[in-house]
């Protein structure tokens, strides 16, 4: 499912694991990482009969440091849960490291809102909540480019997976 800001992957693996995974769409990365370049390299190079080259240099690198700035936000923001049934847990791949979670201690996925502020809309990461009350994020950022029906759609399917691991365990 490709939204305009991220991109999810509802799946099964080879052994038939479900894998659940969303990142920073392409589009998001390539906006932010040639755009803003290009910009900068256009404003500079119209300016560079008035201004010394040192000028122009720190334009140049203030941009790259940008895009380097959104390639590291686009890392941050990326997950992969796979549902092991086998091993009876949760595995969540995330740029803090991995985590597991056993399937008998999650109660639910959900995603954590962090309001909008003046200077942006809200923004969201996906946590597993445990029984006893913990949450596992997914991501160590929020990312706001998550639709409403991809949180929908990720939140279900993790959560049915599991309430059929925890129904065959019982």
């Amino acid at each position: 499912m490709q939204g305009m800001f991220a991109a999810c992957r509802i799946e099964r693996d080879a052994t038939g694991r479900l894998v659940v995974s969303a990142e920073p769409s392409l589009k998001l990365l390539m906006g932010t990482s040639m755009v803003m370049p290009l910009i900068f390299l256009g404003v500079a190079f119209y300016s560079v009969g008035n201004l010394p080259w040192f000028i122009v240099a720190g334009v140049i690198a203030a941009s790259l440091a940008g895009s380097g700035t959104f390639a590291w936000i686009a890392g941050r923001s990326k997950f992969r849960v796979t549902i092991n049934k086998s091993a009876n847990k949760l595995v969540v791949e995330r740029a803090g490291g991995p985590a597991e979670v056993a399937i008998r201690d999650f109660e639910h996925a959900e995603f954590e809102v962090r309001p909008a502020t003046s200077e942006s809309g809200p923004s969201y990461r996906l946590a597993l909540v445990l029984h006893n009350g913990e949450r596992v994020p997914a991501t160590t950022l929020f990312f706001g480019g998550y639709s409403g029906r991809m949180r929908r759609d990720i939140e279900q399917a993790i959560n049915n997976e599991v309430q059929a691991c925890s129904a065959m365990l019982q």
